[in-house]
């Protein structure tokens, strides 16, 4: 089983970079970056000098948060009077489904004009041969006219991989008592999944067998993490080496003086600040969790 364990939102702030970068010296061994972040360049540099290139890094299309890549009037579907992305995934979802032909149509081309000016700064960062990986911010990706866009996008950038997180329920009391939207996260994003997988056939473009990382988002610890492998191992009558499962976690806290990036977005801020964030670096640094996977990794 080939393990990649994820971070998310590298290049979105400096100290989100810091903490992120900080657990390559533990189990992480992958990360997306936010091509529009506010340290994108910190971030890139402080990858490139990571001592071990063995480090995947994806491409973190974001179309929720900040400002686009792109001139405002080529995305103006996409933002606010002030020239920042507006849209939650729902809002995003309905402007597109409940808009005649030719809104539907322009909203489809911002969409590859803003995704491929993201990847196109990342493209520019990565080595010439390398594949392109593809996920996205809060997983906008998933809805199927933004996915057939990035699909449909992967000769232009040599897109390789692309995060589909059709994730395997696992029982979790803290899920059903603490944190009960994200079912409804997981069953609709295992809905999509479904959708985007059937849009996959006969492409190159390769995704997780298994994926781990929303039932629990915002809140993964080890043992969660234990249970769904165990559960995956159980389920699978494939060879374990054969096998690709992609384990999100978000361990980039933000510090209080860098709160003033997310005035816009408090519910985005309020993440960024948690103690959540804290424990899931503390995932990624644990000794013996580190030592569970040198085999998988």
């Amino acid at each position: 089983m080939h393990i990649f364990l994820h971070a998310d939102d590298f290049g979105i702030s400096k100290s989100v970079t810091d903490n992120i970068t900080a657990c390559f010296s533990g189990a992480l061994n992958s990360m997306s970056i936010i091509p529009n972040g506010s340290a994108f360049d910190y971030a890139m540099d402080a990858f490139d000098q990571l001592a071990n290139k063995d480090k995947r890094v994806s491409v973190h299309l974001n179309f929720i948060e900040g400002k686009p890549l792109s001139p405002i009037d080529e995305v103006s579907l996409l933002v606010d009077d002030k020239g920042d992305f507006c849209h939650s995934f729902f809002s995003l979802l309905a402007k597109y489904y409940l808009s005649g032909e030719k809104t539907k149509d322009r909203l489809r081309r911002q969409i590859r004009a803003e995704a491929s000016a993201q990847m196109a700064r990342v493209r520019d960062r990565i080595p010439a041969d390398d594949r392109l990986n593809v996920d996205s911010h809060q997983h906008y990706h998933l809805l199927p006219f933004i996915f057939r866009e990035i699909v449909n996008l992967g000769n232009d950038f040599n897109i390789g991989y692309i995060r589909v997180p059709k994730e395997k329920f696992v029982y979790d009391p803290v899920v059903f008592f603490r944190m009960p939207i994200n079912l409804v996260k997981f069953m609709l994003l295992n809905y999509l999944s479904g959708k985007c997988l059937a849009y996959l056939k006969g492409s190159s473009i390769r995704y997780p067998d298994y994926f781990i990382g929303v039932l629990r988002t915002g809140a993964m610890n080890a043992k969660f993490i234990e249970k769904s492998l165990r559960a995956i191992r159980s389920a699978t009558g494939r060879n374990d080496k054969d096998i690709t499962v992609e384990i999100l976690l978000h361990p980039g806290g933000a510090t209080s003086e860098e709160a003033y990036l997310w005035d816009k977005y408090p519910e985005i801020r309020n993440f960024y600040l948690s103690d959540d964030r804290v424990s899931e670096k503390d995932v990624l640094m644990d000794t013996a969790f580190l030592a569970s996977h040198k085999v998988d990794t």
